[in-house]
């Protein structure tokens, strides 16, 4: 006993020995570092202050200097006086004060201060610090690292530049992974209840990252093809606002004095003024050398760097100059181009006269600054939510370390008595429990990632609603093989899904010549159909679709002369007739009508038009399997009438009578004939002979001849060659 407590003491002295000497040496370095960083402050590479007004840059770090170097001052007068716990102190927040008054006003020194701190905080938790003090200083290590990386991300105005010490994004990583480390090694050297605690941050941490990168990602993704979609609306009804006639009257340099320029140029402002995202707004042309150029251009309300009439567009993008020639509907560029005004974001939009003359292209820029602001707040509150997030878990992790720990401790502490002789001292675990406590936890855990990612399915469910309705469709008419069935279900889910006033589809007839309705929808569709109502080619818009063997489309019916009114269908106000192809050859038409003026539109028109290629697919895999049925069964009825044949070999006549009456009563023919040829007569003469079921001519042969010489019979024909 007295062995070991000599072994005790001494181990105390020499503790109490390299506490003292470290504290001394870093109090020391602490007291350099500060006449350093004083001196590189003022006399070093740093920029004007953002702050020179209010505080002067070197008396505010002499200020941090002279209270570092005081604190360490006082913590080695404390070691020298046997305040250990006093002296470390002062030394360690020395450390704090130092690294949060340099990173609050230099930009680019935490990566620097973050190592000093570590490697400070390593040692001294390590060997110097009063083990009861340990989990304290840990704490407030972690916190201040914190704040301080918190301060080098948000980057407030006032701080200064240090010449070459920017660090970025990619020195917060380092840091992180530094930090992971040394809380892992940190962790790993003391009790288990840090280490589970240690053990739940490193599991949110790996979660909170993939679910912040992944939320990050896909909203971002979908933010901007949200805007590109924006865009491809704003440019398409920016089009259709432009009054085409005074358009075409600008045409030469000087035509901005003009009053067509000024109604135009207007008008685009208007455009403008409506949405801050709008930067600039312009019209274009292609002159005969394929050069783009500016007919309007009109930006926000102040900005005057607009081109002028007829000014080419030197710059344009690749897409817009790929497609400028051929554009004949709105597009949007996939990603920011810049050009001599700026970077943005750009659509285009063609705009046609009344004849059908495209006058001109539109183009709609807005800034990359605005999308980037936009994401840079998306990912301002992912980092804000994560590190919320994984303070909570750090709580969580140490509270339930505290309750895996107390059965552990009990178990330590019985085994601790058996190890001094007390055999009677017993220890009940609930181990069913303590599982069921862990199985919680992890059940818990489980139940918030799989809300959240049930919650992203939601949105992205949500988005994708609106196609629900064409696939639906087009999944419907996959599983159809009649093509009255199939008519009746496209022009239902068209009438039920986007409420127009009538849907009917008409199929082309055997003759190639009318258009036989097959599906209408209501009491009207009915009738029809009760009628067998039927359209000539080129007759009314069914029949004109049907003739040109493309999409007519009629926004206000009664301004079409060649428009048919039907009377029961009385309140048709607009009209859409859809051809449905197979390659050169027409099937039928899908003829789409509502009660609202200008209510359909070439949105509606491409829309049907995919859907009456579906049908068209349909239709073709309705006649393939039709025609496969009947060949079938013809080739069935063949092979009936040759196994019939086959079986009778011992009497020709018989068996050429068994063949002849198959075949025309399997093939429902009004007769049938076998003709022998004798080559001393050079007559045809009937053998054998198939009528109608019970008709008199029924079993007569060889009643009828043939010269093979005579040119009027088809027989003598046909046995000629």
């Amino acid at each position: 006993m007295m062995s070991e407590a000599r072994k005790l003491k001494k181990h105390a002295v020499e503790t109490s020995r390299v506490a003292h000497r470290g504290t001394l040496t870093q109090a020391g370095i602490l007291i350099l570092l500060a006449g350093f960083v004083m001196y590189q402050s003022m006399f070093g590479g740093v920029a004007q202050p953002a702050m020179q007004t209010v505080v002067p840059f070197k008396y505010y770090m002499l200020a941090v200097s002279i209270i570092v170097a005081g604190m360490n001052g006082g913590s080695i007068l404390a070691t020298l006086r046997g305040r250990q716990p006093l002296a470390y102190s002062l030394s360690y927040l020395s450390m704090f004060v130092f690294l949060l008054g340099v990173i609050t006003l230099i930009q680019g020194r935490a990566l620097f201060s973050t190592f000093f701190l570590l490697v400070a905080a390593a040692l001294g938790l390590r060997w110097i610090c009063p083990p009861h003090h340990k989990r304290l200083y840990f704490f407030a290590t972690a916190i201040v690292l914190a704040i301080a990386w918190w301060i080098e991300w948000y980057n407030p105005a006032w701080r200064v530049v240090y010449s070459g010490a920017q660090v970025g994004p990619i020195a917060a990583i380092v840091f992180a992974l530094i930090f992971s480390v040394f809380l892992a090694l940190q962790a790993w050297q003391g009790n288990i209840r840090l280490k589970l605690a240690t053990g739940f941050t490193a599991i949110a941490l790996a979660s909170v990252t993939f679910l912040g990168s992944v939320t990050y990602l896909n909203v971002r993704s979908q933010m901007r093809e949200d805007i590109r979609q924006r865009l491809l609306n704003m440019v398409s009804i920016a089009a259709l606002q432009q009054d085409v006639e005074t358009h075409a009257a600008i045409t030469k340099v000087g035509d901005e004095s003009t009053q067509a320029y000024q109604q135009i140029r207007g008008v685009n402002s208007a455009i403008v003024a409506t949405d801050p995202d709008i930067v600039y707004l312009y019209t274009m042309r292609m002159d005969e050398n394929g050069q783009i150029y500016f007919v309007v251009d009109t930006g926000q309300a102040g900005n005057e760097d607009t081109a002028a009439v007829a000014e080419p567009y030197m710059d344009a993008s690749p897409l817009l100059a790929e497609v400028f020639a051929s554009l004949d509907h709105p597009i949007v560029e996939e990603e920011f181009y810049t050009d001599s005004f700026g970077t943005f974001l750009s659509a285009y939009a063609p705009f046609y006269a009344a004849d059908g003359r495209r006058e001109g292209v539109i183009g709609l820029d807005i800034s990359a600054d605005q999308v980037a602001a936009r994401e840079n707040q998306l990912l301002v509150l992912i980092l804000g939510t994560s590190l919320a997030t994984m303070f909570v878990v750090v709580l969580i992790g140490l509270w339930l370390g505290g309750v895996f720990v107390r059965p552990i401790a009990n178990l330590s502490r019985v085994t601790q008595q058996i190890i001094e002789g007390d055999l009677s001292a017993r220890v009940t675990i609930e181990t069913q429990d303590e599982i069921g406590d862990l199985a919680q936890v992890f059940n818990a855990m489980t139940s918030q990632l799989q809300e959240t990612l049930l919650g992203l399915e939601q949105r992205v469910a949500q988005r994708t609603q609106a196609l629900a309705t064409s696939g639906e469709i087009s999944r419907r008419l996959s599983s159809i093989r009649d093509q009255k069935t199939l008519a009746v279900e496209v022009v239902n889910q068209l009438q039920s899904s986007f409420n127009y006033y009538h849907a009917h589809i008409y199929l082309v007839d055997e003759t190639k010549t009318h258009l036989v309705m097959t599906g209408g929808t209501g009491e009207a569709g009915a009738t029809l159909l009760a009628r067998g109502h039927k359209i000539p080619k080129g007759k009314g818009l069914v029949g004109r679709a049907a003739e040109l063997k493309n999409t007519v489309l009629v926004a206000d019916t009664s301004n079409d002369p060649n428009w048919l009114p039907n009377p029961l269908l009385p309140e048709t106000k607009s009209e859409i007739a859809i051809p449905i192809m197979a390659g050169d050859e027409l099937l039928g038409v899908l003829d789409v009508q509502n009660n609202v003026v200008n209510s359909l539109t070439q949105q509606d028109a491409d829309l049907l038009r995919s859907i009456a290629d579906q049908a068209a697919i349909a239709l073709q895999n309705i006649n393939i399997t039709e025609t496969v049925t009947k060949r079938a069964d013809e080739l069935q009825k063949v092979a009936k009438v040759s196994s019939v044949a086959s079986s009778i070999i011992d009497d020709e006549q018989k068996m050429l009578e068994q063949m002849v009456q198959l075949t025309q009563r399997q093939f429902g023919l009004y007769h049938a004939h076998v003709f022998i040829f004798d080559e001393g007569s050079q007559l045809l003469q009937i053998e054998a002979c198939g009528w109608k079921e019970g008709d008199e001519h029924e079993g007569t042969h060889g009643t009828t001849t043939i010269p093979l010489s005579q040119e009027q019979s088809l027989v003598a024909r046909a046995a000629r060659t």
